[in-house]
């Protein structure tokens, strides 16, 4: 059950990087640190604020102020271990993205 749990909240965490990816390619920027999911939300990119599987929202840290992120999920412990501990965590790195989808407009799509 618990492993069933841990691959939900993965993929919530690589569905909300496709989010912010298409934050950036709408904006040219990432939100900043203290903006995460409220930026989203309030663009219109996400209905609320989205909740792992132990209902705890997830953690997004923009890293150097540039174009790469981490979003974390608590895990289990519901205890925010920076991506330590039983956190599950994503990168994402919005210049390899943007080479990956070539087009820009199959972002919008997602």
């Amino acid at each position: 059950m618990i492993c069933r749990i841990k691959h939900q909240a993965l993929a919530n965490l690589h569905m909300l990087k496709l989010v912010y990816y298409d934050y950036y390619n709408q904006f040219q920027r990432l939100p900043r640190q203290n903006q995460g999911t409220d930026e989203l939300i309030k663009q219109g990119l996400l209905p609320k604020t989205p909740l792992d599987p132990w209902k705890q929202p997830y953690h997004y840290i923009l890293k150097n102020n540039s174009t790469h992120f981490v979003i974390c999920s608590s895990g289990e412990n519901q205890t925010d271990d920076h991506g330590l501990g039983d956190d599950l965590c994503v990168t994402g790195d919005v210049d390899n993205a943007l080479r990956f989808f070539k087009d820009k407009k199959l972002l919008k799509a997602l």
